[in-house]
C-alpha cells in the first residue's frame, strides 16, 4: 500500500506501518497521547537501536521526512504494511 493508504490505518499505537529494503526499516507510529507521528529508521536483526528521525504533527510532515531515512531511494513507494506487533 502506499504511504498515505498506510497513514490512513496508522491509528493505533500498538500497530506501526513501515517499509523494509532489506535489512532496514522505515517504522512510522502514531501516539495518541502526544497526538503526533514517530518516524524511525531501525535495523531489526541490528544489537543498535533504532534512530530516531522525528515527531511529525501532521501527515503532511510525513511525507517530506521520509525522505531522512537514509535509504529512502531505495524504498518501494507501495511496499508500506501495517505490523501487527508492538513497538
Amino acid at each position: 500500500m502506499t504511504l498515505e493508504e498506510a497513514l490512513e490505518q496508522c491509528t493505533d499505537e500498538t500497530k506501526p506501518i513501515g517499509n523494509r529494503v532489506g535489512d532496514k526499516q522505515a517504522l512510522i507510529k502514531f501516539r495518541p497521547g502526544k497526538n503526533c507521528y514517530s518516524l524511525q529508521e531501525d535495523r531489526p536483526w541490528s544489537p543498535e537501536p533504532s534512530r530516531l528521525i522525528g515527531e511529525c504533527l501532521t501527515r503532511e510532515e510525513v511525507k517530506v521526512r521520509i525522505a531522512e531515512v537514509s535509504f529512502a531511494s531505495e524504498m518501494d513507494p507501495n511496499g508500506w504494511v501495517v505490523n501487527p506487533e508492538k513497538w
